[in-house]
């Protein structure tokens, strides 16, 4: 999923402004138990979020140079960056765990 969301090239735009992603899918797919697809997307999401809030950090300084502000590039999305966006997400399919564990023992069959 993180692959889906977070592809090497995430926005190649034709005005030159590139992100890349540079992350261990493998390692982040490890981390990730117990996230549902909804939660991953969410992370993915907000590891995006945080070059493009460097940028308008950035900008706001560039209001009387607007030629230094065509210079801005974006950092890449690093395996880090999506780590310290897992450590303040918690997994949504955790909270359901007991009830899904509690209604296989229920109703399984014999």
């Amino acid at each position: 999923m993180f692959q889906q969301f977070l592809p090497p090239t995430v926005i190649h735009d034709p005005n030159g402004l590139i992100l890349y992603a540079d992350l261990d899918y493998k390692r982040l797919s490890q981390c990730t138990e117990g996230y549902s697809g909804a939660d991953i997307k969410l992370v993915c999401k907000e590891a995006a979020m945080n070059p493009v809030r460097k940028i308008f950090d950035i900008l706001e300084h560039y209001y009387e140079d607007v030629e230094g502000a065509h210079s801005i590039e974006l950092d890449s999305i690093t395996t880090a960056d999506v780590e310290k966006v897992l450590s303040t997400t918690k997994p949504s399919g955790r909270m359901y765990q007991d009830k899904y564990i509690q209604w296989q023992k229920e109703f399984e069959s014999v």
